[in-house]
């Protein structure tokens, strides 16, 4: 059976993006099988990132086909969406090719299971920005989600950030789609919650920039930090203090505070004429920009040395939040 595919705008050849619901190993491979099968039997390179059984599942279903196949196990990935983001884009560059009618498939499984709430909504962020990080590739990508192990909530996400289901012998158009620059897990407002407890703040613009770097330093050392992490910290804080100044408003304001086993730090600015202000979109930096652009180059930057990066802007208010787990 072939890989069912209808299209849903966008060219043929261009990014796919679909959620598998399965609960069945027998679910699993009637879905996977043919994907793989048919994109090898088109010369186009495969990628099964999915968990250990289902790698064993797969490979023994094809049988002599199987080397031809490129296989790593979810959690080899990273426990952070951006490595994952990133090992994708990877693969991708390395296998695109000129012919335009082909496309690079990926079976994409994340892992679910074991994560924080937090985590879990980063992730939901992560599999709806896909859609828009992506949309300039020939990726095809379906991510299967295992109802014998992720919640109900997950799933009914998936359908939320995938614009396609695979269903059974078809692929529908998920009704229940946003877009990725209006989607907010649970169908929330995705305003951020104020911090807890009374954050230490402090007022900048390009002359206080040393004053912003000795202040984070300072703070992550009374909280115990590792002192390697405690530089990145300063680094990426930096990063996002300086496109505040350069891209925002000339001046922010920094937020300092800590949460359990986390350090935070949040960097506002609020420009006064909206006019040529552009949106900040929370999908922003998962993969380097050109290196004029400094500004996607400094959120990729924050996103590859903090755990978590947030990112609201709306009417000329940008505020990014960035996350670093204390312990080693």
């Amino acid at each position: 059976m072939a890989s069912p595919r209808v299209q849903v705008g966008g060219e043929p050849n261009g990014f796919v993006h679909q959620a598998s619901v399965y609960g069945s190993d027998e679910e699993f491979l009637a879905m996977a099988l043919p994907f793989v099968e048919d994109g090898l039997g088109l010369g186009e390179p495969v990628l099964a990132t999915t968990t250990s059984a289902n790698i064993r599942l797969l490979s023994d279903a094809l049988g002599a086909r199987a080397p031809l196949v490129n296989y790593i196990e979810s959690i080899h990935f990273g426990p952070r969406p951006p490595e994952r983001v990133a090992a994708f884009n990877r693969y991708w560059r390395q296998h695109v090719s000129t012919d335009s009618g082909r496309h690079v498939r990926i079976l994409a499984e994340p892992i679910w299971t074991g994560r924080s709430e937090r985590e879990v909504t980063a992730w939901k962020y992560m599999d709806s920005s896909v859609n828009a990080i992506f949309s300039a590739t020939n990726v095809w990508m379906i991510c299967p989600y295992d109802t014998r192990a992720v919640d109900p909530d997950i799933v009914d996400a998936a359908r939320r950030t995938h614009p396609e289901l695979v269903m059974r012998d078809a692929v529908v158009a998920s009704a229940a789609y946003t877009d990725p620059a209006l989607f907010h897990p649970d169908g929330d407002s995705g305003d951020l919650p104020p911090p807890r407890g009374r954050p230490a703040t402090l007022h900048f613009d390009v002359d206080q920039l040393p004053a912003v770097r000795d202040e984070v330093s300072s703070y992550a050392g009374r909280h115990g930090v590792p002192h390697a992490r405690a530089v990145d910290f300063v680094f990426a804080v930096n990063e996002v203090a300086t496109n505040a100044i350069e891209h925002g408003a000339g001046h922010g304001t920094l937020r300092l505070w800590t949460e359990q086993d986390e350090l935070l730090c949040e960097v506002t600015d609020q420009v006064t004429d909206t006019a040529g202000w552009r949106r900040l979109h929370h999908f922003a930096g998962y993969l380097p920009g050109h290196p004029i652009e400094s500004r996607g180059r400094g959120l990729w930057l924050a996103r590859q040395l903090c755990d978590l990066v947030e990112i609201r802007s709306d009417n000329g208010r940008t505020t990014v939040r960035m996350h670093l787990t204390m312990r080693p």
